[in-house]
């Protein structure tokens, strides 16, 4: 055995911390990264190989010898160091044990992030330290069921490339997870071959295509996400009965506050443009300005939203009256300078955990038959065969839309569209 095998191999079964100097490693240039392992008896930096056929030798030792069955690994932003193993072997990579990311746990317990630790002992230090928070036990569950899971999805996904047409080049995705304070991901141009699902132009959506012959995008998104999530968490019965008994929630609305005025695609596109900004604390002055109406009608619209939709307008001022830190449905916590900011966050944070939970199983149940290569807030770009498309959208629908005991009686709708380019997508029936 080399040093290297040697000191993998004596790490068998004995508590580690695993970790990387980079928060972005990339897979898509020849470059030789660093890995960290703390244990105990050693303190060992690997330097994983740019050749291919040495990295592959590499990453078989680690995952066959670091760990055991309940053996804890200890690790800071796991994603990044499991998707460029995935980016760069094109191999599932995972190591057996209990894993913990503080990374994670700090970011979604509120804790303003501080360096990584550089010790098994730092680490566990400050893993104790939150342990003692109020709500550590929903976050670690939060961390093994949602989380854990979509680090390998996560990272399925980066590895995905995707032809870029003008650069004649295969291009990738990278994610920041629970990376926004509302706990959606952030998306970066963090590779050199990159692309930026949230900031996609018209030229990147002309110039993507499936990476196989005859094979097409299939695009999911939710429908009116956030009010179905209001209403769930608020209970209104006024908008639950919009949402399930008309055709178009937003043409409702519309219909009920200017029933003089009847809807046309504009107005569809006003009204939800101030809707959900009137219950995120949009004043009449504010809206007038932004949408260009006189105060009087600006005022009218908030006065008889608040009147028709009392029960979610007082569920939410009850949520704000919690000052400046709020904590969601699933004991996610944010920490802010102004209380009105709470708003927004305790209907986008549970929405976004329910797409990542969505997404973890959307990926399970299509990995026989497609790939998941985009996630794009409440949305999922899906690469299928054409003939696999029909069998992609059932599977999809079913699960983007079924109950779930995690979030019983969250009765969301998607939209679906099919097309050989994002800039040409043809909604299916």
């Amino acid at each position: 055995m080399s040093d290297f095998n040697t000191t993998i191999y004596n790490l068998k079964n004995k508590e580690i911390y695993l970790y990387s100097d980079f928060d972005i490693m990339d897979f898509t240039i020849d470059k030789n990264y660093n890995i960290n392992i703390c244990s105990v008896d050693y303190n060992i930096q690997v330097e994983l190989s740019a050749d291919y056929s040495k990295f592959r030798e590499q990453a078989g030792y680690l995952q066959s010898f670091l760990g055991g069955d309940k053996t804890f690994i200890f690790t800071w932003n796991y994603k990044s160091i499991v998707s460029y193993f995935k980016g760069k072997s094109k191999f599932d990579f995972s190591l057996n044990g209990i894993i913990i990311d503080l990374y994670f746990l700090e970011s979604y317990l509120g804790f303003k992030h501080k360096n990584k630790p550089k010790s098994l002992l730092e680490f566990k230090s400050r893993l104790k330290e939150i342990s003692n928070d109020e709500l550590f036990k929903n976050a670690i569950l939060i961390h093994n069921q949602i989380y854990l899971n979509s680090v390998n999805v996560i990272s399925s996904i980066e590895s995905c490339g995707l032809i870029y047409k003008n650069k004649k080049e295969l291009v990738y995705s990278n994610y920041e997870i629970d990376g926004q304070v509302n706990g959606r991901s952030i998306c970066s141009k963090g590779y050199k071959k990159s692309i930026n699902p949230h900031c996609l132009t018209t030229e990147d959506k002309e110039n993507l295509k499936v990476p196989f012959f005859d094979g097409k995008f299939v695009s999911f998104d939710y429908r009116n996400m956030e009010v179905f999530m209001l209403q769930w968490l608020s209970k209104d019965p006024f908008m639950d009965e919009l949402l399930n008994n008309s055709n178009d929630f937003y043409e409702s609305v519309w219909n009920i506050l200017i029933p003089k005025v009847p809807c046309n695609s504009n107005h569809r596109k006003t009204c939800k443009e101030f809707f959900l900004p009137v219950f995120y604390g949009l004043g009449a002055e504010a809206l007038s300005k932004k949408i260009n109406w006189p105060i009087n009608h600006a005022k009218k619209i908030v006065e008889d939203i608040n009147r028709l939709f009392h029960v979610s307008i007082s569920w939410m001022n009850n949520q704000q009256n919690k000052l400046t830190t709020a904590v969601d449905y699933f004991g996610r916590r944010r920490n802010f300078d102004n209380s009105y900011l709470i708003r927004n966050f305790i209907v986008q944070s549970p929405a976004s955990l329910v797409c990542m939970d969505k997404l973890n199983k959307l990926y399970v149940n299509l990995s026989d038959i497609s790939k998941i290569c985009m996630h794009i807030h409440d949305g999922y770009i899906i690469i299928s065969d054409k003939n696999k498309i029909e069998k992609t959208i059932q599977i999809s629908k079913n699960i983007l839309e079924q109950d779930s005991d995690m979030y019983k009686g969250l009765n969301l709708k998607t939209v679906c569209s099919v097309g050989d380019s994002l800039l040409n997508m043809n909604k299916q029936l």
